[in-house]
């Protein structure tokens, strides 16, 4: 190993820039391989030194330097490994290393399919849990509860406040085959054997139940870039990633990442990770399995932080009950947040969840589809988001495509309080201007068909222009407010089978505009309806079809129509219309003669009319929900 102690400190032992000139002659040592042990300045301080991987890697970009790297990480021991600019280091193989890892530089990793960098850290079994239980927290905390555990046997000393511990067992993840319960906690407190936890647990545990202590040596990586030079004519069919982090508390993320033909960065069981990384041209062919993610986010993963800028990848960001290496279970991540992120012509969704995702949080990010892309093989309906986790949030995310956001639940079956898991869209913008009448929202039945109102979804606020809205049969309770439906050319499916409740909508077109469906035993509850349209299909608002049944529809107030009139609710005469009013329509009164009455409801009782054919300025009469009548009370 190259000599590298020619450096200047100061008197504090800080390593200062001129590389010529040494003042106070750090101390070090060597194990009998030539391993540097320790290395510390004036005074005993540590010395941080940045090691030029030259000094053990060839990284002229041809030779294999996976077994030199290995050794490169391990005698740093947890020191700064720069690859400096132009310089490229070939990883044909995938290097594994548990511990410390700093790395940085302008450089770059070569890697072939099976290459790349796995980084993890030890974890320690505290043995198995005996119990758990909902108890208050301490003072200062006393307002909620918190989760605690008891151990077999008391743990160990290093076992402490804000230590990260993994607890996982047999029970089993039940929206994702072979997955089961796991996830990543934070010490608040230890007694005994008794641990008191910062967070109630997500989930119940009762089959051989383990908890683990994670080590927390540090991870960070920064500056370099992963690239696959081979990742078009690679035959594909692995899901390994050129970096993983598995099992780490805290670790950073800041590099590139291109021509990946699977994903570029894979996140396992992490405890607060944060990422910034830029990944372009990933690869996406079905058949072969080549899905080239930007970012994974796997098993326990917890309160993480990512963002990224992503160009031509299948995903910008993924994930699911992915298996962890070290506890050898799978697990559901919970609680991470995207955000000011973009994904730019991706290859399928944007951005995409899976099953055994747990509140994830879209924060500002942003799709751009484009036409014509020969590299959609995978799907016939793309969208710009598509939801399949639970009680995922986004909040001031748009997408300017042809594919809008898909809402789609996979099977959630969660037991716990009505409404836990809600899923909300708050100021979302989707402008479909690309693909005339693209799908703008469709919410799927696959939230939870056996737990009643347990999965919710709330559209707050938001914008969808040139878009249609879909709801399957069997969705959950979905509520909407205030959303603006722009140019909007196909139809407002509420579905069959619905509880849907809209207040605050608006709806315009330079031209008819479909109806709202409701199908039968949907329940659809409207106020504060705006429309402007130069007509309305069936000249009517709501339009009751799909079969045999009842549809049912409520109006809280009277909708606002600013140009043409309607009906407020009409059927095709084999759905059967259950209409209701909360509250007397305010109608614009109209006037005309006794051929144009509209036609009204039995429901829509108090309507008034102005009969110029029975008097010349109008004769008032009302409708009383079977025929017109004047204020006597006769039928006119």
């Amino acid at each position: 190993m190259t000599n590298f102690l020619h450096a200047k400190y100061d008197s504090s032992g800080n390593q200062i820039d001129d590389p010529t000139v040494v003042i106070g002659q750090p101390e070090f040592a060597v194990d009998s391989t030539g391993a540097v042990t320790g290395l510390v300045g004036p005074g005993g301080k540590p010395i941080n030194l940045n090691f030029d991987i030259r000094q053990w890697c060839s990284a002229d970009g041809v030779a294999d330097d996976s077994a030199s790297f290995l050794t490169a990480l391990t005698e740093a021991n947890g020191r700064t490994i720069t690859i400096p600019q132009g310089v490229t280091l070939n990883l044909p193989s995938l290097v594994t290393y548990t511990g410390e890892v700093r790395l940085g530089g302008d450089g770059a990793i070569k890697h072939t399919r099976d290459g790349g960098l796995y980084v993890t850290q030890n974890i320690t079994s505290l043995g198995t849990v005996s119990s758990t239980a909902t108890v208050a927290l301490p003072v200062g905390f006393s307002s909620a509860n918190t989760s605690q555990m008891v151990l077999a046997s008391a743990p160990p000393a290093s076992v402490v406040r804000g230590r990260i511990l993994m607890i996982c067992s047999n029970d089993s993840l039940p929206e994702t085959a072979g997955a089961y319960l796991a996830e990543l906690v934070r010490v608040q407190d230890v007694t005994g054997s008794t641990i008191t936890l910062s967070e109630l647990l997500e989930f119940t545990y009762s089959t051989a139940v383990v908890a683990y202590l994670l080590d927390e040596s540090a991870v960070d990586i920064s500056g370099v870039t992963f690239f696959d030079p081979d990742y078009l004519a690679e035959n594909n069919g692995k899901a390994g990633a050129a970096l993983t982090v598995e099992a780490c508390v805290r670790p950073s993320i800041s590099c590139k990442f291109t021509q990946e033909a699977n994903a570029s960065l894979q996140v396992i069981s992490c405890w607060m990770p944060s990422a910034d990384v830029i990944v372009d041209n990933g690869r996406n062919n079905h058949p072969d399995a080549s899905y080239g993610h930007g970012i994974i986010l796997s098993s326990a993963t917890t309160h993480g932080r990512f963002k990224i800028k992503g160009t031509n990848n299948r995903h910008a960001v993924t994930g699911g009950a992915t298996a962890s290496v070290q506890a050898k279970k799978k697990g559901a991540t919970r609680h991470n947040m995207i955000y000011d992120s973009e994904a730019i012509s991706p290859l399928s969704s944007g951005f995409d969840t899976h099953e055994g995702q747990y509140h994830t949080r879209f924060v500002n990010c942003f799709v751009k589809k484009q036409t014509g892309n020969p590299d959609y093989t995978s799907e016939t309906t793309i969208y710009d988001y598509t939801d399949r986790g639970a009680g995922t949030q986004f909040v001031n995310c748009s997408s300017f495509g042809n594919g809008g956001i898909n809402l789609s639940g996979a099977s959630c079956n969660r037991l716990g309080a009505a409404g836990k898991y809600t899923t909300r869209l708050v100021n979302h913008t989707i402008d479909g201007d690309i693909v005339f009448a693209s799908t703008g929202l469709r919410v799927a039945a696959g939230y939870n068909a056996t737990v009643s109102s347990y999965h919710e979804v709330e559209i707050v606020g938001g914008t969808m222009r040139r878009t249609a809205v879909t709801f399957s049969t069997g969705a959950p309770r979905i509520t909407i407010d205030g959303l603006d439906l722009r140019e909007q050319d196909a139809s407002f499916d509420c579905g069959a089978s619905n509880t849907v409740v809209i207040r605050n909508l608006k709806r315009r077109r330079a031209a008819t505009l479909p109806n709202i469906l409701v199908k039968p035993a949907t329940i659809l509850t409207m106020d504060g309806y705006r429309a402007n349209a130069t007509g309305y299909s069936n000249s009517t608002l709501v339009y009751a079809t799909g079969g045999v049944g009842t549809a049912t529809v409520k109006w809280g107030s009277a909708p606002v129509l600013e140009t043409a009139s309607a009906n407020l609710a009409t059927s095709d005469g084999t759905t059967t219309l259950s209409a209701s009013l909360l509250a007397l329509p305010l109608r614009t009164v109209s006037k005309g003669t006794t051929a144009s009455r509209p036609t009204l409801g039995s429901w829509e009782v108090g309507q008034q009319y102005l009969d110029t054919t029975l008097a010349a300025n109008g004769k008032p009469i009302t409708w009383d929900g079977s025929a017109w009548v004047d204020s006597t009370g006769a039928s006119v």
